[in-house]
């Protein structure tokens, strides 16, 4: 109660910036909370940057107000100055919901990005708020303007999670998934992630990208619930060598809300948490393994080998749930560690692969090519 009044008197203090006028030519960008560099927001600015160059003035809210972006300012989260920047930018772009309590002006255009697509785990109105908590979400909804859709299915879960009218809803496929559809710059990322980390990408090694979603509490530790979420290492890395032989080298990337799993990673695995770019990592991985994470989505437009490790599954779903039953998503489903491994002993890519042109295809997949430029053509922006 306390947080909400204090957001209401900075609602009541942040309209002095109605001073100030409205710059229709600068663009404020604020992905995760104004904590990092990256996801659609990211891959947006770059297109804009290139496309567009000085014809526009580029801000970055962040964590590190000290980071260096090329081309563009940035200001430190939460700060006078980042105030300032939202409240006279013509064009906010974010990939979690903006605030309500920035009292933004009608000439201003929001737009949601979203940091995940498909339909699997539920948000927003679905979670387990309280009444404050889940009045503050539906507040947040009337910033928005646009809101970016991944797919057909994504658009008629997402409306009514976030109390969103599906008719702000843009077609476009989100900007970050764009790299996928160029092999070349695939190439060029995965020999980034390689050299990043001392590995020669020409040679007979492999990578396997495991990267968990956030639970809250649920098989954390301290969350008095014994719960096993990380599946056997050792075992998950020799069925994959009996799979398909090389030299496999396991990635850990925990999700950005929680840390608490690297503290338990052995030596031999690679804790990738720090690395900026998901869609990098993406393009690096043979095969992923994840549980409920939106990864899937953005893995299964590569056709590369997902496979689902959920040990909490049940719980998951008592505490969450899904949008869609689980089972029919085309990813192989493993609750223990012996189910993980003959899964992928027994996985085939022709039957695979199908079953992910189907399941995008289920969901009216909006997923391109040209996603930065059908993004930028539908909020206004142009040279």
């Amino acid at each position: 109660m306390l947080k909400f009044l204090f957001k209401i008197a900075t609602w009541l203090a942040l309209h002095i910036f109605y001073i100030l006028p409205v710059k229709e030519n600068q663009i404020f960008f604020r992905a995760f909370h104004g904590k990092k560099y990256d996801c659609n927001p990211k891959y947006l600015f770059l297109y804009m940057l290139k496309k567009y160059g000085d014809s526009y003035t580029y801000i970055w809210e962040l964590g590190d107000a000290g980071q260096v972006i090329n081309g563009a300012s940035s200001v430190r989260r939460l700060s006078i100055k980042s105030f300032m920047a939202m409240m006279t930018s013509k064009y906010i772009v974010t990939n979690n919901d903006f605030m309500w309590w920035i009292p933004l002006r009608r000439s201003q255009v929001m737009l949601e990005t979203w940091h995940g697509g498909g339909a699997y785990k539920r948000v927003g109105l679905y979670e387990k708020w309280s009444r404050l908590m889940l009045l503050d979400q539906k507040w947040n909804a009337r910033q928005v303007t646009y809101y970016i859709s991944s797919s057909r299915k994504f658009t008629e879960v997402q409306a009514p999670s976030k109390w969103v009218p599906e008719e702000k809803f843009i077609n476009t496929g989100m900007p970050r998934n764009e790299v996928f559809f160029y092999p070349e710059k695939v190439t060029q990322l995965r020999e980034k992630v390689f050299a990043h980390f001392g590995l020669r990408a020409d040679s007979d090694i492999k990578i396997v990208l495991y990267a968990p979603t956030y639970r809250g509490l649920t098989g954390y530790k301290g969350s008095g619930k014994d719960i096993k979420i990380t599946p056997d290492y050792k075992a998950l890395l020799e069925a994959l060598g009996q799979k398909y032989g090389g030299r496999w080298v396991l990635f850990f990337r925990s999700h950005y809300f929680d840390s608490s799993l690297t503290e338990q990673l052995p030596d031999s695995v690679v804790d990738a948490t720090k690395y900026e770019d998901m869609q990098e990592l993406l393009c690096a991985a043979d095969v992923l393994v994840t549980d409920f994470s939106s990864s899937i989505w953005d893995f299964g437009l590569t056709k590369k080998p997902c496979f689902l490790f959920a040990s909490d599954l049940q719980q998951y779903i008592a505490d969450r749930g899904f949008y869609t039953d689980p089972f029919t998503w085309p990813f192989p489903m493993a609750q223990n560690d012996g189910e993980l491994s003959r899964n992928i002993l027994s996985f085939d890519e022709t039957t695979y692969k199908k079953a992910v042109q189907k399941h995008l295809t289920d969901f009216g997949s909006y997923e391109n090519k040209d996603a930065c430029a059908k993004v930028c053509q539908a909020i206004g922006i142009t040279g």
